[in-house]
């Protein structure tokens, strides 16, 4: 509950048009992957705080997973959905 209390927002960021379900940081906290409702999978920089890439899923249903895929250089990230 203390630990809690301290966190404080930094940034919003704005982009999916459904509820996010699911973020992830890469191995170097430079990217963070965000799934969402919307289908959708929003890539953001965390230096400077911006929308870097987005790309439709292939899914059809609310996306409730996402990983950047480990020895792929952030070059690869696996999702998953209720589809």
């Amino acid at each position: 509950h203390a630990l809690a209390m301290r966190l404080t927002l930094d940034t919003e960021l704005h982009e999916h048009t459904g509820c996010v379900n699911r973020i992830s940081w890469n191995s170097g906290g430079t990217l963070l992957a965000s799934v969402s409702d919307d289908c959708c999978c929003c890539v953001w920089s965390y230096q400077p705080k911006d929308l870097a890439y987005t790309f439709e899923t292939g899914h059809s249903r609310n996306i409730f997973g996402v990983r950047f895929m480990p020895e792929t250089n952030d070059r690869q990230i696996v999702t998953g959905a209720m589809d």
